[in-house]
């Protein structure tokens, strides 16, 4: 059964916000297998790009604390 690309990976970063003890960066391992190892959505060179900007970004977007 193909699940829709939007709901497998709410899924998985769901299941991933369980164990996400000290912010979502104690994650982004496993973020990057389920993204680029397992459902090959993006190539490791786009991964490491777009977490670049998110901490670049001025507003934290890798995390859920104010």
């Amino acid at each position: 059964m193909s699940e829709e690309p939007l709901a497998q990976l709410a899924m998985d970063f769901s299941l991933l916000s369980l164990i996400a003890v000290g912010g979502a960066i104690t994650v982004l391992p496993e973020m990057h297998r389920s993204v680029v190892e397992m459902h090959g959505w993006m190539s490791g060179a786009q991964f490491a790009d777009l977490f670049a900007l998110a901490q670049a970004a001025p507003v934290r977007i890798f995390s859920w604390s104010a």
